[in-house]
């Protein structure tokens, strides 16, 4: 399949108002269609207004690189996307902003939306996809912000009129079938189209990226996606409506079935697909007797997939290697934080199936996409302005205080979301899923170990295993009163895998973020079960979480190291992973 995209973003101009966000948003769009569209990085053409990244966007060489599609022999699949200023003039001409743009040499400075579909009405294309992420305002105004002028209800007629003169236009040439045409653009007739701070992009292309990243391939499927969040987006931070305008011509189209990019290029040895009938075991998919570190990839739909790592049964001691005063000795803190880990006991388990990487972003995205239980905003964070932790209400899952990657391990959920999230996946597999029990967890962690942390005793020779409160320092660019002795480049949560595997081969075990467990929370190991299933109580409710996190210290960050909250709770440095467990252990983690 023989595709092409040119993408303009532009937030730097010489001479108009500038922007935030529109650069980024293309950036961000070329990377989305190699990932998840099977777009060949030689397949785009970027224009920005910096040269480094893309070509450099002046009206003139955006109007050539459309003559050179012209060049292009019979494609099957153009994309023109468009994020800037626009621009309407008193008479109702409408142009796109170059980054030379000049209000009084228009005709020279910008190019003219009759001169765009002109051109594309003359590239040899079975289907093209345009994307507008821009107001049709006089862009001396600041523009997709809240003083940006509204599209007008002649815009709408003009983006009509397009694709019905490309398509009058391509019938003339000769393909296989019937040339089809869409434009999706930011927003409606007396609407503008708004900026997402918090995301670092506008609100339609924020929006726009995630359906794409969440395996949605054809422009209905996405249309539908935009035009039932970006509203509500925009009512919620705005308090005004904002709705995507859509024209098609032709019938639906879709932007390709690309391979997801892989967190890591790692080997993977076999898949796991989901049940096919009422009557066959999934069970039986998985070897009897896998090696250590087997890997196993569970098909999630979508090209999108969870890496699962095999746990060989085994005994352990469990507890704190140290007494609190020496703990705090070696590693700081304080005493009262390390007295649950008490005393050691050994602990037998069976083999079992852990997540090689904490959850990301896009695997809880498409939970959230197939079962609409969106996890309702706020939850709990520090404030790098006012260097405090408070409650924060506009902070959720997919609104960090960091840039948002479909690749992060996703944060700000509670003990109920990831028992969601499980149940989930029970319904789509068929297989019996569910967060590890606290046993399970500091087993797979330390990994046959017996030390302090999984690499040894020293903290400093955790320098490539972990993203912790380290030299780096944190996001307020001041620096940690007790971290680790070495510089991970991160100053807040890393993509999973970014860090070298434990022995057992699982990533981000100890720092990146605190992870849940089944458990319900004991001030200590009296009583604790020895079997690796968990350990409930009738009259606590709060729940463990291990793992220590991007701003934990060393004593944090220890194997034996233990957390807790309510389940409700949600945090800025919480996430989770899952366990699949042996079949005659998946009732007693119910």
């Amino acid at each position: 399949m023989k595709k092409r995209a040119l993408l303009i973003g532009i937030d730097e101009y010489q001479l108009l108002q500038p922007l935030r966000y529109a650069r980024n948003d293309a950036q961000q769009f070329a990377e989305v269609l190699q990932q998840h569209c099977g777009f060949d990085a030689e397949d785009i053409f970027l224009m920005t207004c910096q040269s480094k990244r893309g070509l450099f966007a002046d009206a003139a060489i955006i109007e050539h690189a459309l003559l050179n599609l012209q060049q292009e022999t019979t494609l099957d699949l153009l994309i023109v996307g468009f994020w800037g200023h626009g621009f309407l003039t008193e008479t109702g001409q409408r142009f796109l902003c170059g980054v030379n743009t000049l209000e009084h040499d228009l005709k020279r400075t910008a190019i003219s939306l009759n001169v765009v579909k002109e051109k594309l009405s003359q590239i040899q294309a079975c289907d093209t996809l345009v994307f507008l992420d821009c107001c049709q305002n006089r862009p001396a105004i600041p523009g997709r912000g809240a003083s940006a002028e509204t599209l007008q209800q002649e815009d709408e007629a003009a983006f009509e009129s397009m694709g019905r003169d490309i398509k009058a236009a391509r019938q003339k040439q000769s393909f296989q079938r019937d040339p089809r045409f869409a434009l999706l653009s930011a927003c409606g007739a007396g609407q503008k189209a708004y900026e997402w701070e918090q995301r670092e992009h506008g609100i339609f292309t924020a929006h726009l990226l995630d359906g794409l990243r969440n395996g949605l391939s054809s422009i209905t499927q996405l249309t539908d996606y935009v035009v039932d969040r970006v509203p509500r987006t925009a009512s919620k931070y705005y308090q005004q409506s904002q709705v995507p305008f859509f024209e098609l011509t032709g019938g639906d189209i879709v932007l390709g079935r690309g391979q997801r990019r892989k967190v890591l290029d790692q080997p993977v040895f076999s898949s796991l697909k989901p049940k096919d009938a009422a009557n066959s075991n999934p069970i039986e998919s998985l070897p009897s007797r896998p090696r250590n570190g087997k890997r196993h990839t569970i098909d999630l739909g979508h090209g999108l997939s969870l890496d699962m790592t095999y746990i060989p049964g085994g005994n352990f001691r469990m507890g704190n290697r140290l007494r609190p005063a020496e703990i705090v000795s070696r590693y700081g803190g304080k005493e009262e934080w390390y007295t649950d880990a008490d005393p050691i006991h050994e602990v037998i388990l069976d083999g079992f199936w852990m997540g090689t990487y904490a959850v990301t972003n896009a695997q809880f995205m498409r939970y959230v996409t197939e079962t609409g239980n969106e996890p309702e905003s706020g939850g709990f964070g520090w404030d790098f302005e006012e260097h405090q932790f408070k409650e924060m209400p506009d902070v959720s899952w997919n609104r960090t205080q960091w840039p948002w990657r479909d690749d992060n391990p996703v944060v700000y959920v509670s003990w109920h979301d990831a028992q969601g999230f499980c149940d989930w996946l029970k319904q789509k597999t068929g297989l019996p899923w569910c967060l590890p029990s606290e046993s399970q967890w500091e087993y797979a962690c330390r990994s046959g170990t017996d030390s302090v942390f999984f690499w040894g005793d020293d903290p400093a020779d955790g320098d490539g295993y972990l993203n912790a409160a380290d030299e780096t320092g944190p996001p307020s660019g001041e620096k940690w009163n007790n971290s680790f002795p070495f510089s991970s480049g991160h100053k807040w949560v890393a993509p999973v895998g970014s860090f070298k595997p434990n022995p057992f081969g699982l990533y981000d075990m100890l720092g990146n973020v605190w992870e849940w467990c089944q458990d319900h929370w004991h001030k200590d190991y009296r009583g604790t079960p020895s079997n690796g299933t968990p350990w409930k109580s009738e009259s606590g409710s709060l729940r463990v979480c291990r793992g220590g996190s991007w701003n934990g210290s060393p004593g944090l960050c220890r194997s034996a190291d233990r957390n807790r909250y309510g389940p409700g709770i949600r945090y800025y440095n919480l996430g989770f992973r899952v366990v699949l467990l042996p079949v005659r252990s998946s009732s007693e983690h119910q």
